[in-house]
């Protein structure tokens, strides 16, 4: 870089003598102290303008230097001393965000991109497999053609023998894919598997040719159970939903290895299910995520329905989320027959409504939680807030679970159904490790969801 003319600034000149009282007077000059006052100001006009001739190169130079200091400052950022494991695992977080955030075909964009910053960052990117093991195929954007087949092809050579995360969505259907002919062919890779298609989609019919040729599956996400055999027993992840509860308990008996499991029913007819009376035992069970749509979800009819955690034994459960499945008896209930209070970490439970009695007795009967969440809380139109006898009788009880079992902290959001907006989150108590919050989130976040894979 060219270091720039130098200068030698020249000293201020001195006031004339001869003119100095005529500064602090109203005196007429005389014509040699006018030809010396005009002597003076060409002088010092002189110097004004080359003094901004200097600024104006310094300035550019000013701005040339900041420019190469911000490109040379790079050289000594923190990213550039990663080994280059650590850097590919950073660019794992990078696909893997884009690939369950839903962004259209992050499998052929992200590690491209990533490629694309230097060599380093392009020899990291190629030498990292599992990066190209994250394939999302939107049929109903995809070009059916030999390019998007190629594409295919090229992640699955890139991705060597990683087992593979797919994604595949259809509602259309009325279209043959090359880029699906060449992802089938890749089946006994798969470890996890979500699909997004309808039931008139001829989606589901290709996937029944891969009956056997699962080897690697362990989680499987569908919007409805498939008409055809499946590997459940080596699944140990699923999210499911199904058109009726009668559906679960059958599909629960082969899920031998489950350790994560979601599963939204919606009931059509107005008669009850009947459910086998012999518990199914899930041994590995940790997280469990039941929810319903039933129509005449009221607490009422809720109270007197059979919720599935009738059927259900999980000894070892750590994670419980309930939506609209079962009123807090059977929760109750689930956990004494199940003798899971000492593991359970996190309950997430959703009523039409639900009183702050009901939540004493929940959070009492699981002393080891960290995380509770309830809604919709009982709502007062004159008094929104959480009363103080509730807050002194939640913080009393968490006292004596600190005294015995030596606890951390729990964290408590109570759902209200009125008078917050929908971002509003209101702390109502921080104290001894209990936290206690109160939104206006109308759904509970399901803790498969985010942690799914």
């Amino acid at each position: 870089m060219d270091a720039g003319p130098s200068f030698v600034l020249p000293d201020p000149p001195v006031v004339p003598a001869a003119i100095a009282h005529l500064v602090v007077s109203n005196s007429v000059p005389n014509g040699l102290e006018k030809r010396i006052t005009r002597a003076y100001i060409a002088e010092l006009e002189k110097q004004a303008a080359f003094l901004k001739n200097v600024m104006a190169v310094c300035a550019r130079q000013h701005a040339e230097l900041l420019k190469s200091l911000a490109t040379h400052e790079h050289i000594l950022s923190p990213i550039r001393r990663l080994p280059n494991k650590l850097l590919a695992e950073i660019f794992m977080v990078v696909v893997r965000d884009a690939f369950l955030r839903g962004h259209s075909g992050p499998a052929s964009r992200y590690p491209r991109i990533l490629r694309m910053v230097c060599k380093r960052w392009n020899a990291v990117t190629l030498s990292t497999q599992s990066l190209w093991s994250w394939l999302y195929l939107d049929l109903d954007l995809t070009q059916s053609g030999s390019r998007a087949a190629a594409r295919m092809n090229l992640f699955h050579e890139r991705s060597g023998n990683s087992l593979l995360t797919i994604k595949i969505v259809e509602t259309d259907g009325s279209k043959r894919h090359d880029a699906l002919d060449v992802a089938l062919a890749q089946c006994e890779r798969w470890q996890n598997v979500i699909l997004h298609a309808t039931r008139r989609s001829p989606l589901p019919h290709d996937i029944v040719s891969l009956r056997g040729r699962l080897p690697a599956l362990t989680t499987r996400g569908f919007p409805y159970r498939p008409p055809f055999e499946f590997p459940w027993g080596q699944l140990t992840r699923l999210s499911i939903a199904l058109r009726s509860r009668e559906e679960a308990p059958p599909l629960f008996s082969q899920l031998s290895s489950i350790v994560e499991l979601k599963v939204e029913c919606a009931d059509r007819s107005d008669e009850e299910p009947v459910f086998p009376r012999n518990l199914i035992t899930l041994h590995h069970l940790r997280m469990l995520d039941i929810r319903s749509r039933r129509s005449r979800c009221h607490d009422l009819v809720l109270s007197e329905s059979p919720s599935l955690l009738d059927c259900l034994n999980a000894p070892l459960l750590e994670h419980l989320a309930v939506d609209n499945e079962a009123h807090e008896n059977q929760v109750l209930g689930f956990i004494a027959r199940c003798a899971c209070q000492e593991s359970l970490k996190s309950f997430h439970f959703m009523r039409q409504s639900t009183s702050q009695e009901t939540v004493l007795s929940l959070a009492r009967a699981m002393p080891h939680l960290l995380d509770l969440q309830i809604g919709n809380l009982e709502d007062d139109p004159e008094d929104p807030t959480v009363p103080a006898s509730f807050k002194r009788a939640l913080f009393s009880h968490w006292r004596a679970v600190r005294s015995k079992t030596g606890a951390s902290a729990l964290s408590v959001c109570l759902v209200h159904n009125t008078f917050l907006s929908r971002e509003d989150v209101y702390p109502l108590m921080e104290k001894d490790g209990l936290s206690i919050s109160i939104s206006s989130y109308t759904q509970i976040e399901s803790l498969v969801d985010s942690k799914f894979f």
